[in-house]
């Protein structure tokens, strides 16, 4: 069973929280820099440093447990609202957490994060029932890749 990740530390816990979610294959150190600007700038920065790879939060169709972890982070660190920031995937885990918690949530800030059109979004739910999602997404095109070549 793999441990549970840990949150980036967090620093004064009477300052204002930002929680921040990270963009899908970029864990939360990445973004160390904009955090220590956030802190400058009197923000209590939370951030789980890798969403997905604990056990008892797998990934799954529109991403529910991935919204629990961040969920679990946050009520194991305050009781009030924080601000919800999140890149790409972890934007849309921060809407998805307002909207389960909005007594959490002082706001929601996302970083170049797919929301999808109610029709597209549709279009989007029969292509990954039908197969077609699988064959078409930027995870197919990652399978494809070459791993040998036959020379250097």
């Amino acid at each position: 069973m793999s441990q549970p990740a840990a949150p980036i530390p967090a620093d004064d816990d009477t300052a204002p929280t930002l929680v921040f979610s990270h963009a899908n294959g970029f864990p939360a150190g990445s973004y160390r820099q904009l955090f220590e600007i956030w802190r400058a700038a009197g923000y209590r920065v939370l951030a789980l440093d890798k969403i997905g790879h604990d056990e008892r939060f797998p990934v799954s169709l529109n991403w529910p447990h991935l919204r629990d972890q961040l969920l679990e982070l946050i009520e194991s660190h305050t009781s009030r609202p924080v601000w919800l920031v999140g890149h790409s995937l972890g934007g849309y885990l921060s809407v998805l957490t307002a909207a389960q918690r909005p007594d959490l949530a002082a706001g929601v800030v996302m970083l170049d994060s797919p929301i999808l059109p109610p029709l597209l979004g549709r279009a989007v739910q029969l292509a990954q029932l039908t197969g077609l999602g699988k064959r078409y997404s930027p995870g197919a095109i990652s399978r494809r890749r070459r791993h040998q070549w036959p020379d250097a």
